[in-house]
């Protein structure tokens, strides 16, 4: 399962624990009341993933987006919706925050970011796999703040995407993981997330070993401006890097920074 690899923000976007703000005895009547009071990711596990109209061919990552729903059962219904309007699922029963925040804003919705996916040890009858979801929520981040975060969600699934091939990644399309990853990290600082790729350090070691044996001097050069990435390589593959990197910048007569 693909969960955000380390679609962590830290759960997935920041290091809140899934979430349900117990209180659905308390009367919805003013929306300022009893909702959030600093900016923070919300993350759930989504309720009736199974029973919408989404399918195994939706699993993966998704945007999507948040609002209210009327519901007999919860006063503070609040549901998770892809982009095409298709509902993901619900929030666990009486998030009155949630729904009090959402009821706040003039246009009565907020983007998420999410993962479907399937259990296929928890059947649900006549062999069928059951559907999961979890959605992380910003919260009271302004327009500009969400275009970041939106920014930083999209480059993240283009380069899981990228990831999912690896070997067979193109040095064009490596170099592309490498800028990726760093505009990622850059992101990363800017709002506390924690967006990491296990898979990367392989990615990059290879690389320098390819450019390596090719003789391919000014790719294997240049490939010094990750430093970042570098930094956060395994020691095996670091040590290996570092000393495929030096010895092209040496032989080009470039400086070893």
């Amino acid at each position: 399962m693909l969960l955000i690899i380390a679609f962590v923000i830290a759960g997935f976007l920041s290091g809140n624990n899934q979430t349900n703000d117990q209180g659905d005895n308390r009367q919805k009547v003013n929306p300022t009341i009893d909702t959030f009071k600093k900016k923070t990711f919300r993350n759930y596990y989504l309720k009736g993933v199974y029973y919408q109209k989404i399918s195994s061919s939706d699993e993966g990552q998704f945007k999507g987006y948040v609002a209210t729903a009327f519901s007999t059962h919860d006063r503070y219904a609040v549901d998770i919706s892809l982009l095409d309007d298709r509902r993901v699922g619900w929030l666990p029963k009486g998030n009155f925050r949630m729904s009090n925040y959402i009821d706040s804003l003039d246009n009565k919705r907020v983007p998420c970011y999410g993962n479907i996916f399937l259990d296929e040890y928890n059947r649900m009858g006549k062999g069928k796999n059951k559907l999961y979801a979890e959605v992380t929520i910003p919260v009271l981040y302004n327009s500009m703040e969400l275009e970041k975060i939106d920014e930083l969600f999209s480059k993240h699934l283009l380069i899981t995407n990228h990831l999912l091939k690896h070997k067979e990644l193109s040095w064009k399309e490596a170099l592309a993981v490498f800028k990726l990853d760093e505009d990622i990290q850059d992101l990363n600082d800017l709002f506390k997330t924690n967006y990491n790729y296990t898979n990367i350090s392989g990615l990059f070691s290879r690389w320098t070993a390819i450019h390596e044996k090719e003789n391919n001097l000014n790719e294997l050069a240049d490939m010094n401006v990750f430093k970042d990435l570098i930094s956060r390589l395994n020691k095996k593959n670091k040590e290996a890097s570092i000393r495929r990197i030096q010895t092209a910048l040496i032989k080009l007569g470039r400086n070893i920074k």
